[in-house]
């Protein structure tokens, strides 16, 4: 939630100020209080490292202030999800009758999974209170809920609130939007918005609402909002990024994610993005060092580990790599789909690479074992297809066509391509109305190139009628 003391005069001077120390390696003596709140206004710009930094060096300088432990209790928790350590914080405190001294114990025991308990929990703490401090612990356990992602428990203490401040209608807004209530939730932080229109985080929250009901145009200009109010908001370059990157704007994509990782250099999925962009945008090259960067990243996590090196395996065809191409297939868990799947991505790269009879040695292996996976079929008619081998692609497409359903989107739609590619006029239109009617999206991912841009799939079969 909003905190009025970062727009304060003071506030500012000191956030100035304690940069410019870290920054030159200089010393700066603050209270703890100012720290605390500095460590907050990181957390809530997404600076998390920065949160780290002060909550760090404010521990070396008050080593046995209740705040400071609490504050880097906090801190581990949401940085680093590392619940030892901050147990080992709040064990510390001194005054355990503190409120905050609660809501991190409260958290704890939600990191733990006591979702419950920790309602009850909180519920005895509530009782305890004095009148006057019941609203805004009511205010901080409702975001707390909501953080965890236990809405419903978030909504009941909601309703205890009975204020109808700007807190509340925050607090609304969220909830709003856990229940995929958009609009409402646009509604209330345009309103917000209209008494705080430099609340970056307010920005943000309605960028992402309206991204969600694919007003992509309004979440671009709500980050670009934000991002003019604070270059490095890591939140709004993300979500920015990621609204050009469902936008299939591929190149304006990479800057913004580029922008992020220079905030965030480790972030695995941010490569990924950053590699797919450039594998669209012919750029293999350039996507490659971002691939092997995030390999280690997912030893635990196979399928992850699986999807990084199919994408490198397309980067190092992208730029004549064949052998080291099909390494990377070699590097793939054959659980992950089936052995029949891997051999048609190298029988894919084999032939986009002018290796024709190593194409089809693999092909061939990936018909033989398709009794359990026969969608093999459509993705080997696809790439025949894609590289120029239209009539061995109509064949195999026919065969897979008899043998499924009209509700089967992708066969229809690789079906309408290679139809429309061969000028088999009416085989098109059937299929395009099949692959439209059963699901627009993954017809639009076949079939894009061949339809003007702006186009939505709902409109292709009309449009194909018309232009025949």
């Amino acid at each position: 939630m909003r905190n009025d003391a970062f727009d304060s005069k003071q506030f500012n001077e000191n956030r100035q100020n304690y940069e410019k120390a870290i920054e030159k390696g200089e010393h700066i003596f603050l209270d703890a209080d100012d720290l605390s709140e500095l460590a907050d206004y990181y957390q809530l710009h997404n600076s998390f490292d920065k949160a780290k930094e002060v909550s760090q060096y404010a521990l070396k300088l008050f080593p046995q202030s209740d705040s400071i432990l609490l504050l880097n209790a906090n801190i581990t928790l949401t940085t680093d999800g590392d619940l030892e350590e901050a147990k080992k914080y709040i064990e510390a405190v001194c005054n355990k009758n503190d409120v905050e001294y609660h809501l991190i114990n409260a958290e704890i025991m939600l990191f733990e999974g006591e979702n419950l308990n920790t309602d009850k929990y909180l519920q005895e703490v509530y009782h305890s209170l004095p009148k006057n401090e019941r609203a805004p612990f009511i205010l901080d356990v409702c975001e707390l809920f909501i953080i965890h992602n236990y809405i419903d428990i978030a909504e009941k203490w909601h309703k205890k609130y009975l204020g109808d401040d700007e807190d509340h209608l925050e607090l609304s807004a969220r909830i709003h939007f856990a229940h995929a209530d958009y609009n409402k939730c646009i509604n209330i932080l345009n309103s917000l918005l209209d008494n705080h229109p430099y609340e970056e985080f307010l920005w943000c929250m309605l960028a992402k609402a309206q991204y969600m009901i694919s007003d992509f145009d309004g979440a671009i200009s709500s980050c670009d909002f934000a991002i003019a109010i604070e270059p490095e908001n890591s939140e709004a370059l993300q979500i920015k990024a990621y609204t050009l990157y469902t936008l299939e704007n591929y190149t304006d994509a990479i800057e913004y994610y580029m922008r992020y990782l220079r905030i965030f250099p480790n972030d695995i999925k941010c490569n990924e993005y950053i590699a797919f962009c450039y594998i669209q945008t012919s750029k293999p090259a350039k996507a490659i060092p971002h691939l092997l960067s995030v390999i280690d990243s997912y030893k635990e996590d196979i399928e992850e580990k699986n999807e990084v090196y199919r994408s490198l395996a397309f980067a190092y065809s992208g730029i004549n790599e064949t052998d080291k191409a099909i390494e990377a297939l070699d590097n793939i868990d054959y659980d992950w789909k089936s052995a029949a799947y891997i051999d048609m991505l190298k029988g894919h790269i084999y032939l986009e690479n002018g290796r024709k009879e190593e194409a089809i040695n693999h092909f061939e292996l990936a018909i033989l074992n398709s009794t359990e996976s026969p969608e093999i079929l459509i993705d080997i008619a696809l790439s025949l297809s894609d590289n120029g081998y239209y009539e061995n692609a109509y064949k195999i497409a026919t065969f897979y066509m008899n043998q499924t359903s009209v509700n089967d989107a992708k066969g229809q739609a690789v079906y309408a391509l290679i139809s429309y590619r061969l000028g088999k006029h009416q085989d098109f239109l059937m299929a395009l109305k099949n692959a439209v009617d059963n699901d627009p999206e993954v017809a639009k991912s076949i079939l894009l190139d061949i339809f003007p841009e702006g186009l939505h799939p709902e409109e292709y079969y009309q449009y194909a009628i018309k232009k025949k």
